[in-house]
């Protein structure tokens, strides 16, 4: 009787086995009615959209935003590109501007059509804006059975001299801290007046209000620095929103004379351009002084010279008590102006002005800054102390308004001190 001997697997002949089997597996046919090919996608319809805008009748622009003067004519152009793989039937266009249209036309896949060519169911596509604005408009089309859409925006921004992003308006009032009604006043000589003023941004951006410059008739007494609480003229940061108005303020003259008076607000527009805004009142004094009358005989008219009117010149001069320093020690830099006979110059801000190298080299001990104002001494001392060893000369500039016995203006006055060495 034969009996057959055990067979004995080795690990590496399992191995072996295991390898064959799965060869066989991998190497079958495909069982019939599947594909080892994936699924193929549907295909979605979509689009693209622009809204450019410029001052070329003859051709679209390029960019989706414009930069215009007032009365400038603006062009506008709506470009809509299939960018799927199938036709679309292009039917609805709604606009911020010039509002709705329905209408059907095919577009191609790859196919681009100028919408401003596809007259007259749209219209003329050319305004002149009055204020900065943003329109946008948005298409819809259907492919495949699908509705899609797309949007774009285009911006004009005004910009100009004339300020067109912001209204001023000057009243004036008898009655104190209030805002009158009217820019023309009737009152008697010597009436303490108040001017208000009010900005209003008529623009659809923000913008910034940067300085705010009146004449220094609004202090009652010129020959003396203007009160330090009136809020007048040191450079501010002032956001306004669109529409958005601000009143900035009531200030006080006294009515000597019949006058126009004014003030003028700076702001930065868009381009970060300061445009100046200017506004004015009058005031009528209905009982101005004179004197009396005088009737000399014939023998004696004899008509004096007319005294001629002051000529204005201001001279600084700048003194520094030490030029050599070490560190720690401290010197004195006083400021003074001499103005011409006949004239006044009040200083409204004075500032010394350090490069920034000279600036590490002082600390500013009295006053603890270097623009000082309003209300400037004439002379005005700095007192700094020494950090750090170097050479400087000190520029010092004066802001105030001179006065000839002719009318008030703004004048700026400069000057340099010596060298100051610090050991």
């Amino acid at each position: 009787m034969f009996i057959p001997k055990p067979i004995l697997f080795s690990l590496s002949m399992a191995l072996a086995l295991l390898g064959l089997c799965l060869a066989a597996v991998t190497s079958a046919p495909a069982y019939a009615g599947l594909s080892a090919h994936p699924l193929a996608q549907p295909q979605l319809p979509s689009m693209s959209l622009t809204k450019t805008v410029g001052t070329d009748p003859t051709a679209c622009a390029t960019t989706s935003e414009v930069r215009v003067v007032p009365g400038t004519p603006v062009y506008e152009c709506f470009t809509l590109m299939n960018t799927g793989p199938v036709t679309l039937t292009v039917h609805t266009l709604s606009d911020t501007r010039i509002g709705d249209a329905a209408f059907i036309f095919p577009l191609a896949a790859g196919q681009t059509e100028v919408l401003t060519q596809l007259q007259p169911f749209l219209g003329q596509f050319v305004f002149t804006p009055t204020a900065s604005t943003v329109s946008t408009i948005t298409v819809y089309a259907t492919g495949a059975g699908l509705t899609i859409s797309d949007t774009a925006t285009a911006r004009v921004t005004m910009i100009g001299a004339q300020g067109p992003d912001l209204a001023l308006a000057h009243t004036l009032s008898t009655q104190p801290d209030t805002c009158g009604t009217t820019d023309s006043l009737n009152v008697a000589v010597g009436t303490p007046v108040y001017s208000c003023f009010t900005a209003v941004n008529t623009s659809s951006e923000v913008i910034t209000m940067t300085l705010l410059e009146l004449p220094l008739h609004y202090y009652y007494d010129t020959s003396k620095p203007p009160p330090p609480d009136l809020l007048i003229l040191p450079p501010f940061i002032w956001p306004l929103a669109a529409g958005e108005s601000a009143h900035l303020g009531t200030y006080p003259f006294t009515a000597t004379a019949s006058m126009i008076t004014s003030g003028t607000v700076v702001y930065n527009n868009v381009d970060n351009q300061p445009i100046a805004v200017t506004a004015t009142a009058r005031v009528n004094v209905t009982n101005q002084q004179v004197g009396p009358t005088i009737h000399l005989p014939l023998i004696q008219a004899t008509h004096s010279l007319t005294p001629a009117t002051p000529v204005f010149s201001a001279t600084m001069h700048v003194a520094v008590s030490k030029i050599e320093l070490n560190i720690g020690e401290t010197t004195n830099v006083q400021v003074a102006i001499d103005v011409s006979e006949g004239c006044q110059y009040p200083i409204f801000e004075l500032e010394l002005m350090l490069t920034e190298e000279e600036q590490s080299m002082f600390t500013f001990l009295s006053p603890t800054t270097a623009l000082v104002g309003p209300g400037v001494s004439n002379p005005f001392t700095y007192t700094l102390r020494a950090e750090k060893s170097g050479a400087a000369d000190f520029e010092v500039q004066a802001y105030g308004e001179r006065y000839c016995k002719d009318f008030w203006n703004w004048h700026y006055v400069t000057g340099t001190s010596p060298t100051v060495t610090v050991r």
